[in-house]
């Protein structure tokens, strides 16, 4: 995107996981009973995405990504973003 004074602004998505590994991701967050978009959440997730980001992604408003990591930490009985990936992570690579 270009500025008025010619100068460019340029968007930083961290990526922390290759993209050959995102599919894994999902299909073992499948495995524990995810549903197909909180499967897509997990796999934003382990893109690094923030919920604003991940809310961009899924066009819906940012409370609706929340609720679904609500969801996904209840179905997993985990706290919070990094025993969720640490657990998905650990059943896609068995």
């Amino acid at each position: 995107m270009k500025m008025p004074n010619g100068s460019l602004i340029v968007r930083f998505i961290p990526v922390c996981v290759p993209l050959s590994n995102i599919d894994e991701t999902k299909k073992a967050a499948g495995t524990f009973g995810l549903t197909a978009r909180q499967s897509q959440v997990v796999g934003w997730l382990s893109q690094g995405l923030s919920d604003k980001q991940i809310a961009t992604e899924m066009d819906c408003a940012i409370h609706t990504v929340r609720s679904h990591l609500r969801n996904i930490y209840a179905a997993l009985d985990v706290n919070g973003r990094v025993e969720t990936l640490n657990i998905v992570r650990a059943k896609s690579f068995l």
